[in-house]
């Protein structure tokens, strides 16, 4: 439900300003730019609760709304020029391909004629780590050449690019830590759904949770949302930045949203997930934000398989 009132209002408000940027007729000037994106927000919201109407799904107006006010935003960078549109395609195939990842669980489920519904923990935990391995290898293909050259530069430069991705890792951790004790004091009643999710799978499959969340989680969202959302915001480091922290926070959130209050999760999610884009940012190299990646969900896996305890992934 969330996914469907994201992806219908995303397309309403931007796709108006793709055209114009992509049919050269959008205006750098930044006042132009401001009013076509403030005046079209209204339509796009109407337009929004309109379709997911016509289209019978559940309107949750707290995924409609910030979609359209956050985008519209995006509206006006795009047409001041800070969003690289020739790199958008390449970017937003491998954001679909992340989501559409899990359609080649349905390779080892039709050859080995499985019945889902009588799968184990273990076996359904397999049966994701081959989707994520197939979403893998197509994003190893796709950046292939980048990921060789930054190779060569993590070996040339190996500490001061790790010197630097330790003490923005370590700024992150701090900033969620302190935002998620001050979430739980202040709203009690919120709750990290995706935490909840993950907490269960490590006590029923600890050692293929661990190799899902240490080893492909960190390749593959490092991939799809630092990047990615780099090679389209390059022109602009802080819109880079707060752009995926938003993003990588949100989809922590918002695909297991159950009550407004879940909402202030985004911020320690985002946190980290801005850390790892200035990490990116500051090295050009991605293999500095894959690592501290891996290091994080590694211990934290590790700290939730032997002692049990709940911690933001």
């Amino acid at each position: 439900m969330a996914f469907n009132n994201f992806a219908i209002s995303s397309f309403i408000t931007m796709s108006l300003f793709l055209i114009l940027k992509y049919r050269g007729l959008a205006d750098k000037d930044r006042l132009i730019s401001f009013l076509l994106s403030f005046f079209w927000m209204i339509p796009s919201l109407i337009l929004s609760f309109v379709l997911l109407n016509a289209m019978k799904y559940t309107i949750n107006p707290w995924v409609v709304i910030p979609t359209v006010l956050i985008e519209s935003v995006y509206n006006f960078f795009l047409l001041k020029g800070d969003i690289d549109t020739k790199k958008l395609p390449k970017s937003l195939a491998v954001v679909a391909l992340f989501f559409l990842s899990t359609l080649f669980q349905l390779i080892p489920i039709r050859l080995f004629h499985l019945n889902v519904e009588e799968l184990s923990s273990n076996m359904e935990m397999a049966i994701s780590l081959f989707s994520d391995f197939c979403g893998l290898l197509i994003l190893i293909i796709l950046y292939f050449k980048e990921l060789k050259e930054d190779a060569k530069k993590l070996v040339k430069n190996f500490n001061p690019i790790m010197d630097t991705a330790i003490k923005y890792w370590t700024l992150g951790i701090i900033i969620m830590v302190v935002s998620n004790l001050l979430i739980q004091t202040l709203a009690p009643q919120s709750v990290a759904v995706n935490e909840e999710s993950v907490q269960a799978l490590i006590g029923e499959a600890p050692l293929l949770t661990f190799i899902g969340a240490a080893i492909f989680a960190p390749i593959i969202e490092e991939l799809t949302f630092r990047k990615a959302f780099y090679d389209v915001f390059k022109k602009n480091t802080l819109l880079f930045v707060l752009t995926s922290g938003l993003v990588f926070g949100g989809l922590h959130v918002i695909l297991s949203l159950s009550s407004p209050w879940d909402l202030l999760y985004i911020i320690p999610y985002g946190a980290l997930g801005s850390a790892f884009a200035y990490i990116l940012a500051k090295t050009d190299n991605v293999y500095a934000s894959m690592i501290v990646h891996f290091l994080h969900n590694a211990i934290l896996t590790s700290v939730s398989i032997f002692f049990g305890m709940v911690v933001l992934l």
